[in-house]
């Protein structure tokens, strides 16, 4: 373990003295498996330097370096305060999700099997469900401002949408998902595979799966019937509002809002009506 916790601290306080990431973690993803609980190895291997940035401050490791990261120094409402205007595309969709039980489920991709943690889980008609995203890119920056500059060129996912008729409208919001590995999934508990449960082959796959650019599919079987859609979360980590979408009336399914006014309503359960506050999240 110290040999990691040696790498952590150069890469995050003296970049230049130690390999690259990607490098290092194809070298060492072993060891890690190895020194490390199965929750702080899949946050490394989604999160990176930001799973390790926490681990070390867990354990009282972290020097005083101020991060370069200008994310890092925003709330997420602060952050949605000061983002420049983006270019949002129209909704694309990527993949089906079978709901066999009546049940869908949001969580954090790397909980999905945390009953205790009582992820949000919303009844629903049964039905092959549509999978969308929406991408959200950032221009070229103008000006001096660090943020801007920082996400210029920058291409992030802005919203989830799991619809069974369309078109359908944003109605209520339901709950948040709390988001810790920076990957938010969508899937009916009733197929899903305890990671406890898997065995070294099917944690791997599924382990792999979760590796996603913006938005990609994890199986439970070797089929297109037990799956989970997942997609990456905006700008990573925190509390992010789940929406009903609405068609006649009646819920046709749910919208997850990463970057968008939806996000700068109030605290979870400062405003469960559903209305838009001014606090910030």
């Amino acid at each position: 373990m110290d040999e990691c916790l040696r790498y952590f601290q150069g890469a995050i306080e003296r970049p230049d003295s130690v390999p690259a990431w990607d490098a290092w973690w194809g070298k060492h993803a072993e060891l890690v498996r190895a020194h490390f609980d199965h929750r702080d190895y899949l946050r490394l291997k989604l999160r990176k330097l930001d799973a390790a940035r926490e681990i070390l401050k867990r354990m009282g490791l972290l020097g005083s370096t101020p991060f370069a990261d200008p994310l890092h120094v925003f709330t997420q409402g602060e952050l949605h305060g000061r983002l420049p205007p983006g270019d949002e595309s129209d909704w694309i969709p990527f993949t089906q999700l079978p709901i066999v039980s009546g049940n869908l489920r949001v969580s954090d991709a790397g909980y999905f099997d945390d009953e205790g943690g009582a992820p949000p889980t919303f009844s629903v008609s049964c039905g092959r469900y549509r999978v969308l995203v929406k991408i959200m890119t950032y221009p070229p920056a103008q000006g001096r401002d660090r943020l801007a500059a920082h996400l210029a060129g920058d291409r992030r996912v802005s919203r989830l949408r799991v619809a069974l008729a369309e078109p359908a409208t944003l109605g209520q919001r339901l709950d948040y998902v709390g988001v810790d590995h920076a990957l938010v999934a969508v899937f009916d508990p009733s197929v899903a595979i305890p990671q406890e449960a898997m065995n070294k082959e099917q944690h791997k796959k599924f382990c792999a799966e979760l590796n996603v650019d913006h938005y990609g599919v994890v199986h439970f079987r070797n089929d297109e019937e037990a799956v989970m859609p997942v997609v990456a979360s905006g700008f990573g980590d925190g509390g992010y509002p789940i929406h009903e979408l609405l068609r006649d009336g009646n819920r046709v399914g749910v919208e997850v809002v990463f970057i968008g006014p939806e996000v700068l309503v109030a605290e979870p359960g400062a405003a469960a009506d559903g209305g838009r506050d001014s606090g910030s999240s």
